[in-house]
């Protein structure tokens, strides 16, 4: 009663004034709720005990209405599902919204322009499959072994409310490698099609060390991850130290200039770049000033991908993001220039552009909502403050404290093993991303990589260039693992 009075304005107000509340209006809002998606029921039952069982289908008739469908003939279908069989068959589930699929059907996903034939279709039918020739509007497609779809594709143009919400990004990583170096390979295969099926788990390719780096949430997936290669794959892995994902963003804007032709420069090119802070959670947005006419489109990628290169590592030794990073000036000589001269050069101008302007570091945290018996609350608040929390509400509800704020994601699993201590499992704590924000602990460094090709040259210009870094008072304080 309490949960659907609060996602109603209108209820909410009613109650607060002690003014009447009818039982209709509670009904009412609740289902409006419910259609809207700001309020979904949990309903408990057993299918093993057949306890609960006709409650639930009654409720999927009388409070789950279809989605209407919609009037487009052209077909349009949204990915939602990508599973493998023990055989590694692969299938793909696919809503359809409206018009319909068949089956020799070439059909182009949204955002990639690429186009896919469907071979087959099936549908679930009696608690099996069955292959059709047509899938309708209002039914779930099934295509068999199609390696071209991923999770959140679209056909067509599915409604913004119906697509899934946006994938929420790893906050922890660790190196992950075969136990046998002979499956190498085989591995990085399992990875791929395993990201096929979990939006939520990335891997990468570590472009300076050659490791395979694989982006955690936690603890659990990463076990589940290393379950799933060995039972399923066959591929035993080691894990390396699981640790936090800082980031790191610009504190000013900055510009500089390396010049053709003047020490310690060894390329024949020149660049000129400047950057500036955008806000938290922006990314990194490229910009360039230099003309096309003058420096044609090959150059100009290869100074970008040098740009995204030399954003791997900052000042702090971790990725750089949520900053504006403009081309302002380029100079080439004929013939003897070539793209990889710009590509080359562009990180170490942009790392000097880095020092003049400085970073600051920031570390994810989460929103949490703790619940706890009213006689460890003392315990609570304080282990709270221990944790670097920072805490937006309490109140109390029946015989127990809700407490809501957020915490660093670094804390967060040292918190909740403690809580569980201190009230004997009553307590509960949970958790979701809730993005960056700037570090509130010692700075955190992280070992940087070397380079072959660059770091003599990189070490020339920083004897030549010699800037105070922003941060070399600092204690340091290296990335520790979390396991």
């Amino acid at each position: 009663m309490d949960t659907i009075i609060e996602a109603d304005e209108a209820l909410t107000e009613k109650y607060v004034l002690d003014q009447p509340v009818k039982l209709d209006d509670i009904i009412s809002s609740r289902e409006q709720s419910m259609k809207n998606g700001t309020l979904l029921p949990i309903y408990h039952g057993s299918a093993l005990g057949n306890i609960g069982t006709k409650e639930l289908m009654d409720a999927l008739i009388k409070e789950f209405s279809p989605l209407p469908a919609l009037t487009s003939v052209a077909p349009c279908a949204l990915v939602y599902k990508i599973e493998q069989d023990d055989l590694l068959n692969k299938h793909t589930y696919l809503r359809v919204f409206g018009g319909s699929l068949q089956t020799r059907d070439v059909v182009t996903v949204a955002d990639r322009d690429e186009t896919i034939k469907i071979k087959k279709l099936e549908i679930p039918q009696s608690g099996g499959i069955a292959v059709v020739e047509q899938v309708e509007c209002g039914d779930i497609a099934i295509i068999p072994n199609e390696n071209g779809f991923k999770i959140g594709d679209t056909i067509g143009e599915v409604p913004e409310k119906y697509l899934p919400a946006q994938t929420v990004h790893p906050m922890m990583q660790a190196s992950i490698s075969p136990c046998d170096p002979d499956e190498r390979v085989s591995l990085l295969e399992a990875l791929s099609e395993l990201a096929q099926s979990d939006p939520l788990l990335q891997y990468r390719l570590d472009s300076r060390s050659s490791d395979i780096v694989v982006g955690f949430l936690g603890q659990v997936q990463m076990e589940v991850v290393c379950a799933l290669l060995e039972n399923r794959y066959h591929i035993p892995v080691q894990i390396g130290d699981l640790t936090t994902i800082y980031k790191e963003r610009p504190l000013k804007k900055a510009e500089y200039t390396v010049h053709i032709e003047v020490p310690p420069n060894p390329f024949w090119a020149s660049i000129g770049l400047s950057i500036e802070p955008l806000p938290i959670g922006s990314g990194l947005c490229l910009e360039s000033k230099v003309s096309y006419g003058y420096l044609n489109r090959s150059f100009q990628n290869a100074v970008a991908d040098g740009i995204k290169y030399g954003c791997e590592q900052g000042l702090f030794g971790w990725e750089v993001t949520d900053l504006k990073v403009c081309f302002e000036y380029g100079l080439y000589y004929s013939p003897v220039s070539t793209p990889a001269d710009f590509r080359h050069l562009a990180p170490l101008v942009f790392e000097q552009v880095l020092k003049r302007a400085g970073t600051e570091l920031l570390e994810p945290r989460l929103d949490f909502q703790l619940f706890v018996p009213q006689d460890s609350d003392a315990r609570a608040y304080n282990d709270l403050n221990k944790y670097q929390a920072v805490i937006d509400s309490i109140e109390t509800r029946h015989s127990e404290i809700v407490v809501s704020g957020s915490i660093p994601a670094r804390t967060a699993p040292r918190y909740k093993k403690q809580l569980s201590q201190f009230t004997n499992g009553r307590g509960m704590f949970l958790t979701e991303p809730s993005g960056y924000q700037p570090n509130v602990g010692k700075p955190v460094y992280q070992a940087r990589k070397p380079d072959a090709r660059l770091d003599k040259t990189r070490y020339l210009f920083e004897k030549a260039f010699e800037i105070d870094a922003p941060m070399e008072n600092e204690s340091p304080c290296f990335e520790m693992s979390l396991m």
